[in-house]
């Protein structure tokens, strides 16, 4: 398999699975940092400095590009689904918001995939609030990597979604993977915020 949309599409018909989710996933950070670790050990110290700033300065239309791609490249397939990506490290506060509601207005997303762990923020960080809550307004959920992470900073454990799920009672959150080596956690989320999903 090519791992394209036609293998995803033949794949579901065996199987008999009538819609997917095609989720959209972008971290500011990893890109940073892979695009810096590309850079000529030639460069000056001010050349450095200006082709980080570069660097920098393209992730906001790195992430809303690649949403614009893979909105459209499932808007031709109703049984696919699209899931856009948001990210703090990009689009923090407001600006994260407005570009939510532009993609779900607009280019047809139907939801929000963020990856704490990878992305490097608390699920419960104030700068994606305005995000949670066009979520919460415009009634799209989102679908959120949970687990523990390689800095061990518990970015993304079940209990870093308490005050996520508590300040926003009716965003619709999908802790995946039951918070993977974390699990036994997310027993209690469950039982404190009606509004928390597990696959």
């Amino acid at each position: 398999l090519g791992g394209n949309i036609d293998d995803a599409l033949g794949a579901m018909e065996a199987s008999g699975i009538t819609k997917a989710v095609v989720v959209n996933l972008y971290s500011a950070k990893a890109a940073k940092a892979e695009a810096i670790a590309e850079l000529s050990v030639d460069l000056s110290d001010s050349e450095r400095t200006l082709a980080i700033d570069k660097i920098e300065s393209a992730q906001v239309n790195n992430l809303k590009d690649f949403n614009m791609w893979a909105c459209g490249a499932v808007k031709n397939y109703p049984q696919l689904i699209p899931y856009i990506c948001a990210d703090g490290g990009a689009l923090p506060g407001e600006s994260g918001a407005i570009h939510v509601r532009d993609m779900v207005e607009n280019y047809g997303a139907r939801g929000v995939k963020i990856h704490g762990a990878i992305q490097g923020y608390n699920m419960s960080d104030h700068i994606m609030w305005p995000t949670y809550r066009m979520c919460q307004e415009l009634g799209v959920p989102i679908i959120a990597h949970s687990g523990p992470d390689l800095d061990n900073a518990h970015y993304a454990e079940p209990k870093a979604f308490a005050r996520m799920l508590n300040e926003f009672p009716e965003l619709i959150v999908v802790v995946a993977h039951m918070g993977g080596g974390t699990w036994s956690q997310a027993v209690d989320l469950a039982e404190a915020y009606p509004n928390a999903y597990f696959d």
